[in-house]
């Protein structure tokens, strides 16, 4: 018979702060990275044309940003299924020094502990030329809106979606030091590249769910 689809989609992500001292090491960290240099390449986990810059492993992030970090993905996690009974754990932490003309096609990021989890995104350091009066710029033509911009997606787009009350498929990322973007890891990521001189630097992450086997059983 015929008949119409209307997509339902029970998802969400979480966006927050995170103290300037925090990110600061976290600065750091991905400076001491990339002068160890490609011995931390994490190229294989980031599939993006980052030529000029560097992709690399943290081994050993800040601990306030991994306890905020599941703090929130904890937060995330019971929002999706309304109980308590799984624990987060941190599996990946990588930096990523962008510079002109680098950027990363779209791809999502798994993590190795279970087959639910999270991926997140912040900005360290961003250039000049990347700021958040960029917003306000033409989203048509080569004015600046698109340079740089994290992008998270979900589903394509039609032109009737806003009459079918459905939600955009895309999320751009505001350009800002500091916040954090927390999101189910099965969203695709896209990173615009951008001109000019100047580092951008930015750190990923992958969180994994563990189901409480005991608890699961009990339920």
């Amino acid at each position: 018979l015929p008949c119409e689809l209307l997509p339902m989609v029970h998802a969400g992500l979480l966006r927050a702060e995170i103290p300037d001292d925090v990110v600061m090491r976290l600065r750091r960290q991905v400076d001491e990275s990339v002068e160890l240099g490609r011995s931390r390449d994490h190229s294989e986990q980031l599939h993006g044309e980052i030529v000029e810059g560097a992709e690399v492993r943290i081994e050993r992030p800040v601990a306030e940003f991994v306890e905020l970090l599941l703090g929130l993905c904890s937060e995330l996690a019971f929002h999706f299924m309304g109980h308590s009974h799984f624990r987060c754990e941190l599996d990946n932490v990588w930096g990523v020094l962008q510079r002109a003309g680098d950027y990363c096609p779209m791809q999502s990021y798994t993590n190795r502990r279970s087959h639910l989890g999270f991926a997140a995104l912040m900005d360290v350091q961003l250039p000049e030329q990347l700021s958040f009066e960029n917003h306000d710029r033409p989203t048509k033509g080569s004015y600046g809106f698109h340079d740089g911009l994290h992008n998270l997606l979900w589903k394509g787009d039609r032109s009737t979606d806003r009459l079918d009350l459905i939600q955009p498929g895309i999320i751009q990322c505001e350009l800002a030091v500091g916040c954090v973007y927390v999101f189910p890891q099965q969203l695709q990521h896209l990173c615009y590249p951008f001109d000019g001189v100047g580092d951008r630097k930015w750190v990923g992450a992958t969180v994994g769910i563990l189901m409480d086997p005991l608890q699961a059983v009990a339920a």
